[in-house]
């Protein structure tokens, strides 16, 4: 049998908070749409069907966990 090295709990720890930040329909969605296309937080909490607040929230925990970075326009 080969000794194989176990990735670090810390590690896995900060893994598993990622896809916790992922794991909900709506935050899929919106990484869906950008992977496509640049939207406003209106055009997103739209598509949604949810209100720019909530898309906003969304937006900042994917933010916050690394998956996106802010761009501003106008």
């Amino acid at each position: 049998m080969t000794t194989k090295t176990l990735i670090d709990l810390d590690r896995l720890t900060l893994a598993a908070e990622c896809l916790k930040a992922l794991a909900h329909p709506h935050r899929l969605r919106i990484v869906e749409m950008l992977l496509a296309d640049r939207y406003t937080v209106g055009e997103l909490a739209e598509k949604c069907g949810i209100p720019s607040n909530i898309a906003s929230g969304h937006l900042r925990l994917m933010q916050r966990c690394g998956f996106l970075a802010p761009e501003r326009d106008g």
